[in-house]
């Protein structure tokens, strides 16, 4: 697979899509990936083996490579630091809308209290009628 030429944000950006709940939105998303892996050259597996390589015991022995140039930042790094980078945001959003709703919940308990007692005033000043 050519790590060099295969745009990893944008098939992270697919990826995200392809888990969309709009099922033609996320297959038209998952081929998309998937011709961005043909053209260069790889596969699913070669994404899942960049940030999962198998355990030495696992491994099939193969003949020495010659050795080969490694980028400055290696895939499965680059692509670790997106995920966990995203899901930073994400946690913290989720924070962010956990205190925006006990906010709402405190002015809908205050809206209710405040409808409760004109609902009281005006039942006090029905019955005194």
């Amino acid at each position: 697979m050519d790590w060099d030429s295969f745009k990893i944000d944008r098939f992270a950006k697919l990826m995200a899509v392809a888990f969309s709940s709009q099922e033609n939105e996320a297959l038209s998303a998952l081929r998309m990936a998937t011709r961005m892996l043909g053209e260069a050259g790889g596969t699913f597996d070669d994404v899942v083996e960049a940030l999962h390589p198998p355990s030495p015991a696992v491994q099939t022995p193969e003949p020495p490579a010659p050795p080969r140039v490694e980028p400055a930042a290696r895939p499965r790094d680059w692509l670790t630091g997106v995920v966990l980078e995203r899901l930073a945001r994400a946690e913290a959003r989720v924070t962010i809308l956990g205190q925006e709703n006990e906010a709402f919940k405190k002015q809908l308990d205050d809206a209710i209290k405040y409808i409760v007692e004109l609902e009281s005033a005006i039942a006090r000043s029905s019955g005194s009628a």
